[in-house]
């Protein structure tokens, strides 16, 4: 007979290999504590977002509304030098010559801007005396670099200092030690320089002009005054090479050549202003008041100093724009109740043509084609908006803007709008509205006459 093991040995024999089998697996995992572990794999760096450079693109000479004047944009090519001693509070003696005695200003086309600061300007017409001579400024450096800048005034009526600011480098630099109220600026990306107003006198009232028009040289931040006795309401123009400066005055504008010192006078009608340039050089575009509230469009040779009208219908026309090729001029024009649309109108023969689909429209800017145009519809809750094939969309929610150009290519504009502080200046990309905010605190303070 087979003799059986009880089942007591049974259950011990099976608890004797549970035990055994409990030891291994501890012994295995605390020598897999003694061993270091193996490096776990870092997750691969995440794609960066290519910083935006400067285009090659060329753009038209822009329309440049009262409301933008304080800040302009161009291409920084030289580095900042070392500012000059600021300058005393007492008004500095004349050395350069004898300046212009202009005719006073009255009152410029409405700005399409909510807050501009009112000052009071003159109505008596003193005559004119001879034009402003100067010291030749000096040509533009050497090239040390290529960076998208912009220029702007900054600060309170009577306080407003001008700054330069790269935006690749994020960086502000004071371009001029002034104790003066100094405003209105225009950049010459080829000769880097600034043009600026200055109240080194006092700002203009009812019986006299009292702003300077001034130059700072980028690099070594010498200031040369070109003339005084200005209004200091529409900002001055620089040719395409940045050699002459157009300054408008009172029923004049000046064409002052920086290489030599002198300059041109163009007799114009009453208050020329919104100077653009054509891109051969030879020819400006402006508005002239010729009645109240009522502008028209004019050229000008500055060469011979002939001018013709452009554009001299019942309706205000202002905000003049001159294409790339220089053979289109667009502007806004009044189309009654409706408000202002934008115009298109050949140089040599053709009928203008309007877009009624802008109305009310106030600034705006016109892509290289003509095809595309971004365009602020005003009124009560003025927004940014993009105009092409026939129809119109809004662009993002920027409150009160103002268009100030191109941003580097035709993708991104340039706004003027309200932030939490103030005025701020966003580049806004095209069409999708994204705002990136480039510089807060821009000086909403122009000098706008009211009657």
């Amino acid at each position: 007979m087979r003799h059986q093991t009880p089942r007591w040995k049974k259950i011990l024999y099976a608890l004797l290999g549970l035990l055994v089998l409990a030891g291994i697996v501890v012994a295995i995992l605390y020598f897999r504590k003694q061993q270091p572990p193996p490096p776990t794999p870092s997750a691969p760096p995440s794609p960066t977002e290519t910083p935006r450079e400067l285009s090659n693109e060329k753009f038209g000479n822009r329309a440049r509304p009262q409301s933008a004047a304080n800040v302009d944009v161009g291409v920084l090519t030289v580095k900042v030098g070392k500012p000059t001693p600021p300058a005393s509070a007492k008004p500095a003696a004349r050395s350069l010559g004898t300046v212009a005695q202009l005719a006073p200003y009255r009152t410029p086309s409405p700005s399409p801007t909510l807050r501009s600061v009112p000052t009071a300007l003159p109505s008596a017409a003193p005559t004119p005396e001879p034009l402003p001579t100067f010291t030749p400024l000096p040509s533009a450096p050497a090239p040390s670099g290529r960076e998208f800048a912009l220029v702007y005034a900054k600060g309170g009526p009577g306080k407003r200092q001008i700054y330069l600011r790269s935006v690749e480098r994020d960086d502000d630099e004071a371009l001029v030690s002034s104790v003066f109220d100094d405003y209105g600026v225009a950049f010459s990306s080829p000769t880097q320089k600034v043009a600026f107003y200055s109240n080194e006198e006092g700002a203009s009232d009812e019986a006299t002009n009292r702003s300077k028009l001034k130059v700072v040289d980028i690099a070594s931040r010498k200031v040369e005054t070109i003339a005084d006795k200005l209004p200091g309401t529409w900002p001055a123009a620089w040719s395409p090479d940045g050699k002459k400066l157009a300054i408008p005055a009172e029923q004049a504008i000046f064409i002052a050549d920086t290489t030599t010192g002198k300059s041109k006078r163009i007799e114009t009608g009453r208050l020329p202003g919104g100077i653009v340039w054509n891109p051969n050089g030879i020819s400006i575009y402006y508005q002239e008041e010729r009645d109240d509230g009522n502008n028209d469009l004019f050229a000008a040779n500055v060469v011979t100093g002939v001018t013709k009208p452009v554009a001299n219908t019942d309706g205000n026309e202002h905000e003049a724009a001159v294409s790339v090729d220089g053979s289109r001029l667009s502007y806004l024009q009044s189309q009654g109740i409706g408000g202002d649309a934008m115009v298109v109108q050949a140089l040599e023969g053709g009928e203008p043509r309007v877009f009624p689909e802008t109305k009310p429209a106030s600034s705006f800017l016109m892509n290289r084609r003509l095809d595309q145009t971004v365009f602020v519809r005003s009124g009560k809750g003025a927004r940014l908006s993009l105009y092409a094939d026939g129809t119109v969309k809004r662009i993002g929610k920027l409150s009160n803007p103002v268009i100030v150009g191109w941003d580097r290519d035709y993708e991104h504009v340039l706004v003027l709008a309200d932030d939490d502080k103030g005025r701020a200046l966003f580049s806004v990309e095209i069409p999708s509205g994204d705002a990136q905010k480039l510089k807060g605190d821009v000086s909403d303070t122009v000098p706008v006459s009211e009657r």
